[in-house]
């Protein structure tokens, strides 16, 4: 477990102070075992602008306003060595970040062990709901035990009490998001909305900023829609769970096959893939391309040319996907 938690990655946008000039610069951050690497942009396949070792970092601390004028604003220092300062969006923002810095081991000072603290005492658990293989999710001050984790199948079933806000609406309502190896719904009221898995073309999950963001694609038109949920921990477990739940349903397809050259994506309902890839065939398209599914449930669309195409495969992709993925071909 703890090794798991070492490896987790924390990322998100902060402004960094300059260590010659002085100036307020906007980077990509990204938080993983020991390191706090920052980039240019988003894009973390290119080369990091540089790196932090914090494992030679004794304090991390939040920076009075009257310092640099900054609200939210931190700092990671350690002795004979130079004083990063950092700017995050928000006082939330700011706090997650102290306590992600601090559980890699930096030391952290009264009033950010205080946020550690009360970040531990916090934990996601699940609660059966009286439906078959059907949990509820949320935060508690009390750990689950681990023996008491369910197992994720095919027919698991978890809910989770969020906020949503349809791109079409500026209104953020209450509701439950439910999740189902056939999709999501979103419960509002009377009304429940599913979002079945095929339809989703793009998913987009933000722990730091506690949201989970999908584009789903209906008569050619992209829909936005955007989930707020009370913990970034409760995102982190969607993200895990979705994937897990993917994967345990296209297990017992055996239609599994390997990506044979780079593909980049130049479409939102493409999918990224390198060579080597091994990759879940969910359906293939009589105009070259197939729908594939990575390891960690990433979903989409790649030329049949970059996959090995063995006719076993595909013959069993074009039967199996009609057969077993039927019900999630279009969103409802």
């Amino acid at each position: 477990m703890a090794d798991a938690q070492e490896s987790t990655a924390f990322r998100g946008w902060l402004l960094k102070r300059g260590g010659l000039r002085k100036s307020w610069k906007r980077r990509w951050f990204v938080l993983e075992n020991k390191r706090l690497s920052y980039f240019k942009s988003q894009d973390e396949d290119k080369a990091a602008l540089g790196t932090i070792d914090l494992a030679v970092y004794t304090c991390v601390d939040f920076v009075p306003l009257e310092v640099h004028g900054k609200a939210n604003e931190f700092k990671i220092e350690g002795p004979d060595l130079r004083t990063y300062f950092f700017m995050a969006p928000s006082a939330l923002l700011q706090s997650e970040w102290c306590v992600a810095i601090a559980g890699k081991g930096v030391g952290a000072s009264a009033v950010v062990q205080k946020k550690v603290d009360a970040a531990a005492k916090v934990h996601v658990v699940l609660e059966p709901n009286g439906l078959p293989n059907g949990y509820d999710v949320f935060m508690s001050k009390d750990p689950m035990p681990a023996e008491a984790v369910p197992p994720i199948a095919k027919d698991s079933l978890f809910r989770y009490r969020a906020m949503v806000r349809h791109e079409s609406k500026a209104k953020t309502t209450k509701v439950m998001f439910v999740l189902t190896s056939e999709g999501f719904s979103i419960v509002e009221g009377e009304t429940e909305t599913l979002y079945k898995i095929k339809a989703i073309v793009k998913y987009l999950f933000k722990p730091e900023k506690r949201l989970f963001r999908f584009v789903t694609k209906h008569n050619d038109e992209s829909i936005q829609t955007i989930c707020f949920f009370s913990s970034g921990a409760l995102v982190e477990h969607l993200e895990t769970t979705i994937a897990a739940m993917i994967q345990a349903l296209l297990a017992d397809t055996g239609i599994l096959s390997t990506v044979l050259f780079d593909f980049e994506s130049e479409d939102e309902d493409e999918l990224n893939v390198k060579r080597g890839d091994r990759i879940a065939v969910l359906e293939v398209f009589d105009d070259g391309w197939l729908l594939g599914s990575l390891g960690d449930g990433t979903t989409g669309m790649i030329p049949v040319s970059h996959v090995y195409s063995d006719a076993k495969v595909i013959q069993n992709a074009r039967r199996k996907a009609e057969r077993k993925l039927k019900r999630m071909t279009a969103a409802s």
